[in-house]
């Protein structure tokens, strides 16, 4: 059996994040951080494959909830998501990342 991995890299605006998606892996988060007010989330990759993305919320001591519709985004275009997170009364928010393709990849941003 061959491994194969598809890395990616992105600036969502304030923070970069860099995955790297093995052949197994078909779902990654970024890391979290809070969440005061009703903003949009915005999110900008620049290179790899063509990923879906979610908006996920969380209060401190729930699980993690779909927080806005998934959305394909190509590289070189800045997204804004609608997202729910302030309105549910949750303080943290993620991406959750979800791969479209299992081809062997290197992305960033």
């Amino acid at each position: 059996m061959i491994g194969l991995s598809s890395n990616v890299k992105a600036d969502d605006g304030i923070r970069k994040y860099d995955y790297t998606f093995y052949n197994t892996d078909l779902i990654n988060y970024t890391v979290s951080r809070a969440k005061n007010t009703n903003t949009k989330v915005y999110i900008n990759p620049t290179s790899g494959p063509i990923l879906e993305y979610t908006v996920q919320g969380k209060k401190s001591n729930t699980n993690w909830a779909r927080r806005s519709n998934t959305h394909s985004v190509n590289n070189g275009v800045k997204a804004s998501f609608t997202n729910y997170v302030y309105e549910n009364d949750e303080s943290t928010a993620r991406l959750k990342l979800e791969r479209t393709t299992y081809a062997k990849t290197y992305t960033y941003g």
